[in-house]
């Protein structure tokens, strides 16, 4: 078989070290789990997993069903998340808080007699949300993890303000639209809480009746809560159908469940009481750890969206990877004395808030106890109580992922494979999913090393929306209003470096498609751009054509290296290329990411008070913007990743301007040694930003399930304003190995510091300027793509030319007749 495409790191980065925020398998030491089984209505979990995970999947490939009628709520600290291998874990580690709904689930398959039967145990998790940037976009890119960035707060215990009030354990926050299509901008609101009853209390004055340790209250409560247990055990063993139990459970199937989790239980037993001892396998490699046995298959939904078709995706995959229990430190019940007085939710309450773009609740079918009206903000709220929850303190080991099915695929004619269908069956026909090939599978006809197609020629693969507005990106087409945008000059010491950026991530391997289709991009020009974005509302919202959910993006920092297209050797149009792109909220981070492949990174981008009032005088130079993200601190030392200061904007002249007194005003003339500039403040016009779309197979991270270059456009519809920036202005950028920004592209005549905690190279800007305008993007065309290991799909048509008669022009060359 052909090897699968490599991962081209757009900042440089090579081998582990450009894999390892997502290379598994991973060892996660000292995770706290805390569970909370919550009761849910089966049939409404049924036809959530039905729409979620089968969709028009063949049950000859899979089917899901839940295996009981309860969601399990666990909050988990990891304290380190490491790469399994040596050389990915020399590098660094990070460590996270997390909350997940997870189901529990049967999955069932095609025996190959046309009858589903029952094959192992699984789950998914529907609702993940992380407070940790690398496992944000690791998890979603790598295995299809639907998580949602999340704060974690620490709050003041209410017991100062009444000791008898219940104690809150979890507040969790994240952004989210407190109202859709209304086009407001995201903002953080509470989602989740758990709190737990206050502490046992006899000697109150006066007596309080209802106090739940009073012997006729406790009774009551148990006597309660164990008639709901009794009664939640009957209905599952009774397996209704109207109760929304699907058939298929014979005495054969169930004696097929109960051995696969006997099997699995089995490996919590003393060795002296298996059948031998582990397979100690000597030729394994050393490199990476051995999977315990003691495992649970996760499955999930990975999916990117078309650029070029806002309601499809590109890709879609069902993934399986394991989770397997390495050892268990410390276990046990939570709330243990309110258990004891016959209270199985130990005393512990949850609450979730009703968000259209958070519908936890109502796409899982839980079972509220009651639901409070006019929450924060007049939201609803519902309470919760969970069924004996517990904790355990483990190591967990997870393994690499493995394709279960996916799509599309394409023939050796190179046309997306699609089911066969009745002639008088009239439904719409989506592309077919299909188990992924192995070594062992027949080989078929040599495949051609490329495929000239035709746009909207293929059959639609449908974008599952069924989770809703929370986790999925935002797809265009855009308009922007109120865009400013400050762009900062750097000159490169030489095109040498930038040379060698561009073949390393984009020509060698564009360079290599046959076929006339010989793609390459070199520098145009020695400057490279520093551009800030921010987006306003003051000119109106900002919107999309398609999925006008809200306001989704803030504030945007780029580094943008202006390039020259070449087609064989012709010149097709300039455009920019962007290795570092950070963005300042979630939703816009995966959105860049997901669908035009931008390698957009999750930052805090902050501006600062004036120093007016500053001990050093109002003369003292202004930090006009600091940019901070995860970074691993060294290089090969397995450092733990923390947030530190990339990039910071200052005013004020560099060391040598100050000491001759000798200020350079800038330039309003941007034309000769910057072309870029002088393009688009002369005459406004269609800008390419090209980027290599890269989705990473689930299996071996360091290879790519889906390659495409992108072109997405943007068009400067008006300049409200255009003005020079008078005052000199610095760029100060900290050195470090997985962000070599100035080593990477060469910048020229950085001054060094390291009187910091961090080494740091200063640049003085040139002709900076900033610029009130009004955007719009279509949405991003795809010029060529691969899947997997198949052969590289064009499409001329996407070809920017600079103007018709080229295009024109390389058509009637196609269509000449040969000679003779």
């Amino acid at each position: 078989m052909t090897k699968k495409p490599g991962y081209q790191d757009p900042a440089g980065l090579e081998g582990d070290y450009a894999a390892v925020p997502s290379q598994p398998p991973f060892i996660f030491r000292n995770v706290n789990v805390r569970i909370f089984p919550i009761k849910a209505n089966m049939a409404r979990l049924g036809f959530f997993v039905h729409q979620y995970l089968n969709n028009d999947i063949p049950p000859a490939i899979a089917h899901f069903r839940p295996a009981l009628p309860y969601v399990y709520l666990l909050t988990l600290h990891y304290g380190s998340l490491e790469p399994g291998t040596i050389e990915a874990r020399n590098i660094g580690w990070i460590s996270q808080n997390e909350v997940v709904f997870s189901i529990p689930l049967e999955w069932w398959r095609d025996d190959g007699s046309g009858r589903v039967v029952f094959h192992d145990w699984a789950c998914v998790n529907p609702f993940i949300f992380v407070d940790d940037d690398t496992s944000l976009t690791t998890g979603r890119e790598v295995y299809g993890w639907p998580k949602v960035k999340a704060e974690f707060l620490e709050e003041a215990p209410r017991w100062a303000v009444d000791p008898r009030s219940p104690t809150r354990l979890l507040n969790l926050k994240t952004k989210l639209f407190p109202k859709l299509f209304a086009g407001v901008r995201e903002e953080e609101r509470e989602l989740l809480q758990i709190h737990r009853d206050p502490p046992l209390s006899f000697s109150q004055i006066p007596l309080d009746p209802w106090n739940p340790w009073f012997p006729l209250t406790a009774l009551q409560t148990a006597a309660a809560g164990w008639m709901d247990v009794m009664g939640n055990a009957l209905d599952i063993i009774a397996g209704l159908p109207i109760r929304g139990y699907r058939a298929g459970r014979d005495p054969s199937t169930l004696l097929r469940m109960l051995c696969k989790a006997g099997r699995r239980a089995s490996h919590i037993l003393p060795n002296l009481c298996r059948q031998g001892p582990r397979d100690l396998n000597t030729d394994q490699s050393a490199k990476e750890a051995e999977p315990p046995e003691l495992k649970l298959t996760m499955m999930t939904l990975k999916q990117f969206y078309n650029p070029e078709k806002p309601f499809d995706a590109c890709y879609q995959a069902i993934v399986g990877s394991d989770i397997a229990l390495d050892s268990v430190n410390r276990m046990g019940l939570l709330g243990d004395e309110n258990q004891l007085r016959g209270d199985p939710s130990g005393g512990f309450t949850i609450r979730i808030y009703h968000y259209d773009a958070q519908p936890i609740v109502d796409k899982l079918g839980l079972q509220a106890l009651r639901v409070e009206k006019g929450g924060q903000a007049g939201v609803s709220v519902s309470i919760f109580k969970p069924t004996f929850p517990f904790w355990a303190d483990t190591d967990l080991y997870y393994g690499r992922g493995q394709v279960i099915c996916s799509r599309p695929t394409l023939d050796n004619k190179g046309k997306i494979k699609c089911p066969q269908r009745d002639l008088d069956d009239d439904r719409m026909i989506f592309a077919s999913w299909e188990r992924p090939k192995t070594q062992s599978d027949p080989t078929t006809k040599s495949a051609p090393k490329i495929i000239k197609a035709k746009k909207d020629k293929d059959p639609p693969i449908p974008y599952n929306t069924v989770r809703g507005g929370a986790t999925q990106p935002i797809a265009g087409p855009f308009e922007f209003p109120d865009v400013t945008v400050q762009v900062y000059g750097l000159e490169a010491n030489d095109d040498n470096r930038l040379k060698e950026f561009l073949d390393r991530y984009l020509n060698d391997t564009l360079g290599l498609i046959p076929d006339g289709w010989k793609m390459k991009f070199e520098p145009w020009g020695s400057f490279v751009y520093l551009m800030v974005s921010i987006y306003g509302d003051e000119l109106g919202k900002m919107y999309s054509d398609s999925t006008n959910i809200g306001s989704w993006v803030e504030k945007e920092v780029s580094v943008c290296v202006p390039v020259n297209w070449y087609k064989n050797g012709e010149k097709v149009n300039w455009g920019i290329i962007r290795p570092f792109l950070f963005g300042n909220t979630g939703r816009a981070v995966i959105s860049d990411r997901e669908i035009n492949g931008r390698p957009t990174v999750m930052a805090n981008i902050n501006s600062f008070s004036d120093v007016w009032l500053n001990p050093s005088g109002p003369d003292a130079k202004r930090e006009l913007l600091r940019l901070d993200t995860e970074i691993y601190p060294g290089r090969f030392l397995a450092q733990r990743a923390e947030n530190r200061t990339l990039i910071e904007i200052i005013e004020g002249p560099n060391q040598d301007e100050r000491s001759n007194g000798n200020i350079r005003a800038p330039s309003t003339d941007t034309g000769g040694d910057q072309p870029v500039a002088s393009e688009i403040l002369n005459k406004p016009q269609t800008i390419n930003f090209v980027h290599l779309k890269q989705h990473r197979d689930a299996h071996e991270v360091k290879d790519l399930c889906y390659q495409a270059l992108v072109n997405s456009k943007r068009n400067i519809t008006q300049i409200h304003t255009l003005t020079p920036i008078k005052n000199p202005i610095n760029i100060r950028i900290h050195r470090y190995p997985g962000r070599p920004i100035a080593e990477l592209l060469g910048l020229k005549g950085g001054r060094k510091d390291s009187t910091g905690e961090n080494a740091v190279e200063i640049f003085q800007a040139k002709d900076p300027f900033w610029m009130r305008v009004s955007v719009e993007e279509p949405l991003g065309e795809i010029v060529c793509y691969r899947l997997n290991n198949q052969p590289w799909v064009v499409f001329e048509e996407a070809v920017p030319y600079m103007n018709e008669k080229q295009r024109k022009t390389k058509k009637a060359h196609r269509k000449r007749p040969k000679k003779g």
